[in-house]
């Protein structure tokens, strides 16, 4: 089978070897084992007005002049670029979304303060969402996202209408990335201090997280007392500062704000880094959140942090909803010294979640896209 890849590109996600990180170049890599493969890069709208524009169907007015008619299936990657084929490709093109739109704008200003923005113009993207999806499903092959609730959420709103298009929606566990499972050597750990770094990256939106956030903060206060040695607390992003402010504003917090950081590994350190993921709403970190598990890391996280990935019989996955107990699992974790037991234990856990996660990307992959 031919099968043309339209990708936006972003900058970012090439990587060293001359493909991409993420979640479509999981796909594209498997798929190149039994199919012909061509990937076309499209490059992003500038600007936020225009980029909104485009992410909302725009690009039905801007359609690419392209032959596609040599392509047995078209796969898009993220969704919105469906308008960009033509209108006759239609029927033969995979949706890669990955979220959906709808749980997407539903999570917008859900824990907000602002009443305005909760009440009216969350809902206005909202109903904007629910066309822009059903639209999007209607016309394609295969609409294809990484949550399970995403796919539940979506079912729900096409069954209401009686809709013949539930069964093109499908669900697809994030694969893990290749090159991102590091090289560790128990001995150098044994000989390590003992300080763990809690690491804070991702979508931390002060839209989505403010409200979950400010709680986090208030309970590390009331909880200071309980630390035994110092918290060392590093935040990543751009658009990450803010949460990095507030946690400054904690004694016995020692903390580090880096706006971009550019090889992973260097937070990525097992029997060190602890990846803490407190998010309320939105659709996760999941590149993030499956490259700590690969290597070992502990991870505090709220079950939407956590969602959808398979992380039964990991011993250092600690779930917490409430940010009380969040910040209580912090300081339970800093104040851990590490043994060979712990060490050996999560060795062997990283081992067999690499292994049922390879197995699990191969046969769901074949199945959907072929």
């Amino acid at each position: 089978m031919k099968i043309l890849v339209l990708i936006e590109r972003k900058k970012l996600e090439i990587s060293d070897w001359g493909g991409g990180k993420g979640l479509i170049w999981e796909i594209k890599k498997e798929l190149d084992d039994n199919h012909s493969i061509d990937v076309m890069y499209l490059e992003p709208h500038q600007g936020k007005i225009k980029r909104a524009f485009y992410q909302m169907g725009g690009y039905v007015f801007n359609k690419l002049d392209f032959d596609y008619d040599d392509y047995d299936r078209i796969i898009v990657f993220p969704g919105y670029l469906f308008w960009i084929v033509s209108k006759k490709q239609w029927k033969k093109t995979i949706i890669v979304s990955p979220d959906s739109l709808i749980l997407n704008a539903s999570s917008l200003y859900r824990v907000t303060q602002n009443w305005f923005r909760k009440n009216t113009i969350r809902r206005l993207f909202i109903c904007i969402s629910k066309l822009h999806e059903k639209a999007l499903i209607n016309k394609c092959y295969r609409y294809i996202v990484v949550g399970k609730n995403d796919r539940r959420y979506i079912r729900q709103v096409l069954k209401k209408r009686c809709c013949e298009d539930i069964n093109k929606v499908r669900f697809l566990h994030h694969p893990i990335l290749s090159n991102e499972q590091y090289d560790i050597n128990v001995n150098e750990l044994l000989d390590c201090s003992g300080e763990k770094r809690f690491i804070f990256s991702g979508d931390l939106a002060k839209t989505y997280q403010e409200v979950t956030i400010n709680a986090l903060v208030s309970s590390l206060k009331k909880r200071e007392k309980d630390l035994t040695k110092e918290l060392f607390i590093v935040v990543l992003g751009k658009n990450n500062e803010w949460v990095a402010k507030l946690f400054r504003g904690i004694s016995h917090v020692k903390v580090k704000y880096v706006r971009f950081i550019e090889d992973y590994y260097d937070v990525c350190r097992f029997g060190r880094d602890v990846h803490c993921i407190p998010l309320a709403s939105g659709s996760g970190t999941k590149n993030r959140t499956l490259t700590a598990i690969v290597n070992g890391l502990e991870i505090i996280s709220t079950p939407i942090g956590m969602e959808n990935i398979k992380y039964n019989g990991l011993t250092h996955i600690y779930i917490h909803r409430d940010m009380g107990d969040f910040a209580a699992e912090m300081i339970k974790v800093n104040n851990h010294v590490f043994e060979e037991e712990d060490f050996l234990d999560m060795l062997t856990k990283r081992k067999e979640f690499i292994m049922m996660m390879k197995s699990i990307k191969k046969e769901e992959i074949n199945i959907l896209f072929n």
